[in-house]
C-alpha cells in the first residue's frame, strides 16, 4: 500500500489516452448496467475501450486494447489462444474465456455451457467494448468474474480496404462494403489473417465473414440482424519448463521418453462457427422501450491436444428480452426488467492422438445445458444530485451428461435457483466530482468444460462459486476536461472458488478452493494540455493506469498442503500502463505504449514465479486525402526492446511446464483506403 500514493501522484505527470477514446469517454453515453448515462456518471468502475485503443499496436489481436483497462488482464498463450481475466478471474481458466460473460451486439457470445470463443472475432470489427468488473449477475446472469459487452458499428458510411504485413509471417487484409436499400442499411465485412508465429509450431489462419443490417419498420421500431461465419486454425506449442524457457524460448514443448512433444503430435485447434443474431426494438411511447434478441450458433471444434483429440459439435441458442420504462415528471427514473434463456447441446467424441492423426475412440459423450435468468432493476434520480440503483436477478441452471461409450453413464445436475442482488449509490458533488459506492452479489456455476475437463472424468460434485463485492470510488475532471482521474477501491470475497489443477499427464481438472480474499485498488489519470481533439488543432494526450491486486487464498488445502494466506495463482500484484499520443503537422499521429506486470505466482504453493516485465510498443500513422478518398499509412514496432516474457502462463502445470512465450520484437506496416459512400 505504501507504493500507491506516490505512484498516483507520479501518474498525474505522465498519462495517456488515444484521441478517439477521449471523444467517446466524454461524449458518448453507454448502456453498461442498463444506465444510459455518460461514463463519468456511472456509479461503478466501468471500463470503456474505443477502436483507437485496439489500433495502438498491430491490428492482429484484442489483447493490447483490452489491457488498457485497470484490473483487466488479457493473455495470448499462442496466436489465437486467448485468456481473459477481470480482477483475477483467470484462476479457473487454464485456457479460453470462462467466468466472464461476453455479449456481442447485445446477445450472448458466451454459450450455455459458460465458454466463449472470443478468438473468432476480428479486432477491427469492434466499435466499442464495455467492461463490468466483478459480479454482474443482477442483469447478465451467472458469473463472478465480470461482463464484457462488445458492439459492432451499426452501419458503415464508406467503402474500406486495408492490408497489414509484419514479422513472423504476419499478413492480414480486410474489406468493408456498405449497402443502402430503402430503409435498410447493411454492412458486409470480409477479413483474413495469417502468421507463422514467433515460436515453433504457432501458425495461425483465420477467415471471417460478417454482416450487419438494420431496417426501420416505422418511426418507432427497428429490425436488425447480424451474422458472422469464422474459420479459425492455430497450432498450440505447449508450455515450457524454466530450463527450456531460458535455453530456447522459441521452441515448442519438446517430447519426453513417455510422451511426444507438441510438434510430433501436431497439436492444433480448428474451429468453424456460424452465428446468427436477430433483434427487434420498439418505442411503444415516450416512456416504454422494448428490445428482443434471438441468437443461434453452430460450432465444429476439433482440438488435437498432446494427450488426445477432442471433437465437439455444439449447437447453441439464446433469447433475451429487455423492457425499459422511464417515469417521473421528467422521466428521470428508470425501471429495467426482462429475462434471458440459453440452451446448448454438445456431441463430444474423444480419440487417441497418434502423431497428429485420430486414433481409436476412447469416449463418446453428450452434454446439454439449460439456463434461465429473470432480472429487474430500478434507478432513481434523487434530490441533491444523488442516484440510487437497486436490482436483483433469479438464476437457474441445469446440466445433463450422458456417456455412450465405453460404458453407458447418465447424470443430471440441477443447481438450486439463486437470487443475486445489486445496490449502488452515486452523487455528483460538483460538475467535476462524482463519488459512488455499490454492493453486488455473484453466482457462478462451473462450466461444462470444468465438470467434464480434459481428464475425461465427469465431476458431479463441483460446487458453484458465490461472490460478494463491495466497491467505492471517485471520478474527477476539470472544467475544460483537460484533466481526468479515477480512483476505485474494492473487496471481492469468493466462497467455493474454482481453481485449476493438473494430473501427472498435464490434463487439467478443477476443484473448489474454499475461499479467496480479493481486495484491490485501481487508479487512472489523464492529461490533455490542448483539450479534446478537434480537426486541424494541435493535440497531445497522456494517461497512466495502475492496479494493485494483493489477492490471497483463505481456507484452502491443495494436495494436502494448507496454502491459506498465499497469493492467488496467476495474478500479478501490480500492473501499470502508460500511453502517450500526439499529432504532428495535423495529419501525422504518434502512439507510445508501456506496460508493466509484476511477478506472477505460477502454482498454489507460490514456489514458482514468473518474472516481472516491462514491454513497450510504438506506432506512427499518416493520413491524407486523394479527391474524396482517405488514405492512411501506418507502421510500428511491438515489444520494442525485444523483451523475452511469458504472456499466458499455465498455472499449476505438471512437470513445471508453465511458460508460453510472447512474440519478440515485431515490425509491421500497413495501408488503409476509405471512400465515402454516395447514396
Amino acid at each position: 500500500m505504501r507504493l500507491i500514493a506516490p505512484f498516483f501522484l507520479f501518474s498525474v505527470a505522465c498519462l495517456a489516452q488515444s484521441s478517439d477514446t477521449i471523444r467517446q469517454l466524454n461524449e458518448v453515453t453507454i448502456r453498461a448496467l442498463a444506465s444510459d448515462r455518460p461514463v463519468f456518471e456511472i456509479p461503478a468502475a466501468v471500463g470503456v475501450v474505443a477502436p483507437a485503443e485496439f489500433e495502438r499496436t498491430a491490428p492482429a489481436s484484442l489483447v493490447n486494447g483490452l489491457n488498457t483497462v485497470a484490473g483487466v488482464r488479457m493473455e495470448e498463450r499462442s496466436p489465437g489462444s486467448y485468456r481473459l481475466a477481470i480482477r483475477g478471474s483467470a484462476l479457473r481458466s487454464p485456457f479460453g474465456v470462462r467466468n466472464v460473460k461476453v455479449y456481442f451486439n447485445g446477445l450472448p457470445l458466451t454459450d450455455g455451457g459458460g465458454n466463449t470463443y472470443l478468438n473468432l472475432l476480428d479486432v477491427e470489427t469492434i466499435q466499442q467494448a464495455h467492461v463490468i468488473k466483478g459480479p454482474g449477475s443482477s442483469l447478465y446472469g451467472a458469473g463472478t468474474g465480470g461482463v464484457l459487452l462488445l458492439d459492432q458499428p451499426r452501419r458503415a458510411s464508406a467503402y474500406q480496404v486495408g492490408v497489414t504485413a509484419g514479422s513472423y509471417g504476419l499478413w492480414r487484409w480486410r474489406g468493408e462494403l456498405p449497402v443502402f436499400i430503402g430503409k435498410t442499411s447493411s454492412t458486409l465485412t470480409l477479413s483474413q489473417q495469417q502468421s507463422d508465429g514467433y515460436r515453433d509450431h504457432t501458425a495461425l489462419n483465420r477467415l471471417t465473414l460478417q454482416a450487419r443490417s438494420t431496417t426501420a419498420v416505422d418511426t418507432q421500431a427497428e429490425l436488425s440482424f447480424f451474422l458472422f461465419h469464422a474459420r479459425l486454425f492455430y497450432e498450440t506449442p505447449g508450455g515450457l519448463t524454466p530450463t527450456q524457457y531460458q535455453s530456447n524460448p522459441r521452441q515448442a514443448r519438446p517430447g519426453t521418453p513417455a510422451r511426444p512433444g507438441a510438434e510430433a503430435q501436431n497439436a492444433r485447434v480448428a474451429n468453424t462457427t456460424s452465428y446468427l443474431g436477430l433483434g427487434y426494438t420498439r418505442d411503444w411511447n415516450e416512456r416504454w422501450h422494448t428490445r428482443i434478441g434471438l441468437m443461434g450458433a453452430r460450432t465444429d471444434f476439433v482440438n488435437y491436444a498432446i494427450l488426445n483429440v477432442e471433437d465437439r459439435d455444439e449447437k447453441n441458442a439464446a433469447l433475451r428480452i429487455e423492457n425499459t420504462y422511464s417515469f417521473g415528471k421528467t422521466a428521470q427514473h428508470r425501471w429495467v426488467s426482462g429475462g434471458e434463456a440459453q440452451f446448448l447441446i454438445t456431441a463430444l467424441n474423444q480419440f487417441e492422438n497418434n502423431l497428429g492423426i485420430k486414433g481409436a475412440q476412447a469416449f463418446e459423450d453428450r452434454l446439454a445445458s439449460r439456463a434461465a435468468l429473470l432480472f429487474s432493476q430500478m434507478e432513481w434520480q434523487l434530490p441533491a444530485n444523488i442516484s440510487l440503483t437497486a436490482g436483483a436477478s433469479l438464476q437457474w441452471q441445469q446440466y445433463g451428461f450422458e456417456r455412450l461409450q465405453p460404458e453407458r453413464v447418465r447424470n443430471t445436475r440441477i443447481f438450486d435457483p439463486v437470487i443475486s442482488p445489486r445496490l449502488s449509490l452515486g452523487k455528483k458533488i460538483t460538475p467535476g466530482i462524482f463519488v459512488f459506492a455499490n454492493l453486488s452479489d455473484g453466482f457462478s456455476t462451473p462450466t461444462l468444460a470444468e465438470v467434464r475437463p480434459s481428464t475425461s472424468q465427469y465431476n458431479s460434485t463441483l460446487a458453484p462459486e458465490r461472490g460478494l463485492q463491495g466497491e467505492v470510488g471517485a471520478k474527477l475532471q476539470s472544467h475544460s476536461q483537460r484533466w481526468q482521474a479515477a480512483l476505485t477501491g474494492y473487496q471481492l470475497r469468493l466462497r467455493n472458488a474454482i481453481v485449476t489443477q493438473r494430473d501427472e499427464n498435464g490434463a487439467e481438472f478443477f476443484v473448489n478452493a474454499g475461499k479467496t480474499d480479493q481486495p484491490g485498488l485501481e487508479a487512472s489519470v489523464q492529461w490533455l494540455p490542448y483539450g479534446p481533439r478537434y480537426e486541424g488543432q494541435p493535440y497531445f494526450s497522456a494517461r497512466a493506469v495502475y492496479a494493485y491486486q494483493p489477492y490471497r487464498f483463505r481456507a484452502y488445502v491443495a494436495d494436502g498442503v494448507d496454502v491459506s494466506g498465499n497469493a492467488l495463482t496467476g495474478v500479478p500484484e501490480h500492473t501499470a500502463l502508460f500511453l502517450v499520443d500526439g499529432t504532428v503537422a495535423k495529419r501525422w499521429q504518434l502512439f507510445f505504449t508501456g506496460q508493466h506486470n509484476a511477478r506472477i505466482p505460477l502454482n498454489d504453493a507460490n514456489t514458482q514465479q514468473a518474472s516481472a516485465f516491462w514491454v513497450f510498443h510504438v506506432k506512427s500513422s499518416y493520413r491524407w486525402l486523394i479527391h474524396r478518398a482517405t488514405v492512411e499509412t501506418f507502421a510500428g514496432i511491438d515489444n520494442l526492446l525485444d523483451r523475452t516474457y511469458s504472456l499466458g502462463d499455465d498455472i499449476n502445470a505438471a512437470g513445471d511446464r508453465y511458460f508460453n512465450v510472447a512474440p519478440g520484437r515485431l515490425y509491421y506496416a500497413g495501408l488503409k483506403l476509405a471512400l465515402p459512400h454516395q447514396k
